[in-house]
């Protein structure tokens, strides 16, 4: 895991680019052979519903305690991560979705982005039909490719499609930002889906097969990999958005107080030698 400090400065220095909600993202490139170039726009990816969303709380209720205690503490964990990229990955269904929005929503300038929304929007088609049409060597390719074009902005919580961590080329990406995993037992996640055929069917991975064999032979091929990420957040079928927003803005915090940026301890180097410290 490449520490905090290196992340922060890849963020914030070498990826020097104005960010405001109103500007386009441009995912450049031959993509595939039917979508030479694209341009999509921040206030449509913000609109997407996620296609699995847990179960809400407080999140409706902005005058109760929990509510406000909840964004008190996002709110702090914003003034930590000075524009860094949070990118949530895990199997599907774990509910990144919902949870990086809900997160996004309470940080302020921070945008939440889908990945398998852009790709939706880049082949004009749902993720179950796009995954079958190009077949999955080639919808991994579009995948790093948008995670490609999206790392090169700051201010963006990213919930990320449950395979973008077998591409390898990917964590260089993802490591450019902090990255969450949210971990949920394989039996609850499977109870998960297969209480929704409708929703179950919608997952291209799980087509034609028993979806509990399936999801723990993923898991495995995969677990591995999702260890690789900076924080990980346990989590329960009957968890709500916002106890994982709360756990997952609680670790976050934990993590950036245990790897500091670089130039905190320059600067309390520089008040003990009674320097002043200019920012």
């Amino acid at each position: 895991t490449i520490s905090f400090d290196l992340k922060l400065y890849l963020g914030l220095n070498m990826l020097k680019i104005a960010f405001v909600t109103s500007i386009y993202i441009f995912c450049f490139g031959y993509i595939s052979s039917f979508v030479p170039s694209i341009k999509l726009q921040f206030s449509n990816l913000k609109s997407t519903v996620p296609r699995h969303p847990i179960v809400l709380s407080s999140q409706n209720d902005p005058s109760s305690d929990q509510e406000r205690n909840l964004r008190l503490q996002v709110a702090e964990l914003g003034s930590t991560l000075k524009g860094t990229n949070v990118y949530f990955v895990g199997m599907m269904g774990t509910g990144k979705s919902s949870v990086a929005r809900g997160m996004a929503d309470r940080l302020g300038p921070y945008t939440f982005i889908d990945t398998d929304a852009v790709i939706e929007q880049l082949l004009k088609a749902p993720i179950s039909e796009a995954f079958e049409e190009v077949g999955e060597a080639e919808f991994r390719r579009i995948e790093s490719q948008v995670l490609n074009e999206l790392h090169s902005y700051v201010k963006l919580i990213v919930a990320t499609g449950g395979g973008i961590v077998e591409d390898k080329k990917n964590w260089s990406k993802l490591h450019s930002g902090l990255v969450v995993w949210l971990d949920m037992p394989m039996e609850e996640l499977s109870q998960r889906l297969m209480s929704d055929e409708k929703e179950m069917w919608k997952r291209p991975l799980l087509k034609n097969s028993d979806p509990k064999v399936k999801l723990e032979e993923i898991f495995e091929k995969r677990k591995e990999m999702y260890e690789q990420a900076d924080v990980c957040v346990k989590i329960g079928l009957n968890d709500s958005v916002d106890e994982v927003v709360l756990s997952t803005t609680l670790k976050l915090k934990e993590f950036i107080e245990a790897n500091p940026p670089k130039w905190q301890e320059w600067k309390e180097d520089a008040k003990v030698a009674g320097i002043q410290w200019l920012q």
